[in-house]
């Protein structure tokens, strides 16, 4: 088959194959398509741009918690609680990471990420290195 082609089953399936409920899927007339993200062609150019400033991806973090909080993260990003939408985890590591994230700091300070839970990325703290 080639990329981007289209399989159709047609049959009366009524349970699983392999594993998959092919037969509720079918009785509800449903379509399934599928595709890959472009990850590995664009991702070193983008974290690039992000780094320099020139991207500000700050929105997409709605919390920030230190790396022991871990399963309560989770706990609240699979319940969709207290509206998070990305968790960043900080770890130790982070501390030696002093004055990067300019943009970061910069939307913690001036209040835009509004439920960042640690004043301690205000220090530099679980930052992402810079890639050379």
């Amino acid at each position: 088959m080639r990329k981007g082609g289209t399989v159709s089953v047609i049959a009366d399936y009524y349970n699983f194959c392999n594993g998959f409920p092919i037969g509720p899927f079918m009785e509800k007339g449903l379509t399934m398509r599928g595709g890959q993200a472009l990850v590995q062609k664009y991702w070193k150019k983008l974290l690039g741009l992000i780094e320099h400033g020139a991207i500000d991806s700050t929105f997409l973090i709605s919390h920030i918690m230190p790396f022991d909080k871990a399963i309560e993260a989770y706990r609240i990003f699979d319940k969709h609680e207290d509206n998070a939408t990305k968790i960043v985890l900080k770890t130790e590591f982070g501390a030696a990471l002093q004055g990067r994230g300019e943009a970061l700091k910069s939307a913690v300070s001036s209040g835009v990420s509004s439920k960042v839970q640690s004043e301690s990325v205000l220090t530099g703290e679980g930052q992402i290195p810079a890639r050379s």
